[in-house]
């Protein structure tokens, strides 16, 4: 597991590892964002209980999709900071 680590950490593929995840999480956020922002800005009448279900169903995938996504970037920040101090030494 510590090889592995390193591996992610110290080497020029682990960079290319770290900034995909760094821009995949932000790519993620952003489709996250949209799909919360179009969900709620639907025009629905609250007597279409399947239409509500539909727009729930949309906004908690779009926050599940965040919060996936942020949980990504914190570890790509962790990763990147421990690279920082390797590479110092």
């Amino acid at each position: 597991m510590k090889e592995i680590l390193k591996t992610i950490i110290g080497t020029s593929k682990g960079w290319l590892f770290r900034q995909s995840l760094k821009w995949g999480s932000s790519a993620g956020a952003a489709v996250s964002a949209v799909v919360i922002a179009n969900a709620s800005k639907a025009n629905i009448d609250p007597a279409q209980v399947t239409e509500i279900a539909a727009n729930a169903s949309q906004v908690t995938a779009g926050a599940t999709g965040l919060a996936i996504s942020l949980g990504v970037a914190l570890i790509e920040g962790i990763l990147s900071k421990k690279a920082s101090k390797i590479a110092a030494k």
